[in-house]
């Protein structure tokens, strides 16, 4: 298996640079990365939040009540919230930049290597984007169209409150999200796992994570029991996919592109729950037929069958290609490095 996989100059830098960790400490390292960014996205959320409800005449009056019982400021503050804008929803994706931020600071400061071994590319980057982002569409696109097809979408139909500007909001809001998940998981976790020696225990170790911090969506989820244990499969092998993608392109930019692509088209574009999160403004209203097998159910169609089959053919296709060539980096050279190739 890995001679199979092979390596890429992401992973050979990473290796040649780090300090030797065993792998619990690598675990370890991670899980700070991760909590600490996530309450760095919880506070730039909070920003917008706080100046909005500030400037809500409804909850400042609801404050101010002096003549209301608990039952009824619960659902009075759960009738805000229900209502809040749409453009405050879309904060939050922009918010997850504190996941982002978190793991350039570990990567240069707390490890001390360059941005390049979390596969930030310089060259090459902006065509390596747009290309994830055109397979992203074409991979959703082609769940989407056989769940039509064989019956798990009854009907879609325009939405009648479009809002382009929101769309687009949203657009911008998922190339963050989509870029602060890849970061974390394949652009840090992964090729600080591979410093071992096993890149096979890197890809399946990191797609075992990615599936645990989907927990909560299975937890939360209403969807049949038989289609949440659909979803955990094909979290994980989504987990795969993009660690082969990764392995094989040698950059993150790639795959950041097709992940935010992917939960675009699902939420925003079709109108359907993205890993068991709903969203209330999408360019199309879909309509879900008992089918649950093509459709996903309340999950959404990444706890499909079909989601299950392209993610396996995506898989296949991947371990059929060679690794992108990439110019070799300068091993454990943190300053003066001459080149405009990597950052």
């Amino acid at each position: 298996m890995e001679k199979l996989l092979g390596t890429n100059s992401v992973i050979e830098e990473t290796r040649h640079s780090s300090l030797p960790r065993k792998t619990f400490m690598i675990f370890l390292m991670f899980f700070a990365v991760f909590i600490i960014g996530s309450m760095l996205s919880s506070l730039l959320a909070a920003i917008p939040q706080t100046i909005y409800f500030m400037n809500n005449d409804e909850f400042a009056g609801l404050i101010n009540s002096q003549h209301i019982s608990p039952e009824n400021f619960e659902e009075q503050i759960n009738s805000i919230l229900e209502n809040i804008p749409e453009w405050l929803k879309a904060s939050t994706l922009f918010a997850t930049a504190g996941t982002i931020l978190t793991c350039m600071f570990f990567c240069k400061k707390m490890d001390r290597k360059r941005l390049f071994t979390m596969g930030i590319v310089k060259k090459g980057c902006v065509p390596e984007y747009l290309f994830g982002l055109l397979l992203g569409f074409a991979a959703f696109g082609s769940i989407y169209l056989l769940s039509y097809l064989l019956g798990g979408i009854k009907s879609i139909t325009i939405n009648d409150n479009l809002s382009v500007w929101t769309v687009i909001l949203f657009f911008f809001g998922f190339l963050v999200q989509g870029f602060s998940e890849e970061i974390l998981l394949r652009g840090y976790l992964f090729p600080n796992l591979a410093t071992n020696g096993s890149v096979t225990f890197a890809l399946f170790a990191s797609a075992f994570v990615f599936t645990l911090l989907h927990i909560n969506n299975f937890i939360m989820s209403d969807a049949p029991l038989y289609i949440i244990l659909f979803a955990v499969l094909n979290i994980f092998l989504y987990g795969v996919l993009s660690g082969l993608y990764f392995l094989r392109r040698g950059s993150i930019w790639g795959i950041a592109a097709f992940h935010s692509a992917w939960n675009f088209m699902q939420g925003n574009i079709f109108g359907l729950s993205v890993s068991g999160q709903p969203l209330t403004h999408s360019v199309f209203t879909s309509a879900l037929s008992d089918r649950v097998l093509f459709n996903g159910s309340s999950f959404g169609p990444e706890g499909s069958m079909i989601a299950s089959l392209i993610f396996i053919i995506g898989i296949a296709v991947l371990l059929m290609l060679k690794n992108k060539p990439v110019n070799p980096p300068l091993y454990g050279t943190q300053k003066g490095f001459s080149g405009n190739n990597f950052m």
